[in-house]
């Protein structure tokens, strides 16, 4: 008899952001509560579902993970982008936004434009000049199940340190 597939961690946080898709925006939403998120609320709540305790904002989680080449990105990765009113800034106070890769150009995310919601890398998200996700991507991250079992057992000693070293 076949055993069942082994869902990974990174496919259990996507399954998880399904169930909220169309719940509302709102910046600086509360942490660990689904009525409404912001985009790196979102991602924190997401990861607290498979044990991992994120820090509460973009920035902070953007100091997490290995960094990977655009063209090796997985399911699963954070994707981290930065905004026309912080795109002279420097270092991670450039970053505006967090999202989750799914495949295929796609992107799931809490935004201004429709909450949780899922969108193209290729979509135009600022039509006065035609900006597309594409045009304000910085980056992007992948965590480890090591760095996640790390965050569980010292979540705010390590996003603090971290944090600090960056400044």
């Amino acid at each position: 008899m076949a055993q069942p597939k082994k869902i990974n961690t990174h496919e259990k946080i996507i399954i998880a952001g399904m169930k909220h898709m169309s719940k509302p925006y709102r910046l600086g939403a509360e942490p660990f509560q689904t009525k409404e998120f912001d985009c790196s609320s979102f991602v924190q709540y997401l990861y607290s579902q498979v044990d991992g305790i994120l820090p509460r904002t973009s920035r902070q989680q953007s100091l997490i993970g290995k960094k990977i080449k655009k063209e090796n990105i997985r399911r699963g990765d954070l994707l981290f982008f930065t905004s026309r009113a912080r795109y002279s800034k420097k270092g991670i106070e450039r970053i505006a936004h967090v999202a989750i890769f799914i495949g295929n150009d796609k992107m799931i995310h809490s935004c201004k434009m429709g909450g949780v919601v899922i969108s193209k890398l290729s979509d135009v998200i600022n039509k006065n000049d035609n900006k597309r996700w594409d045009d304000y991507y910085l980056f992007a991250k992948r965590i480890s199940k090591d760095e996640l079992q790390d965050l569980i057992t010292k979540p705010q000693e390590n996003a603090s340190s971290k944090l600090k070293a960056k400044q």
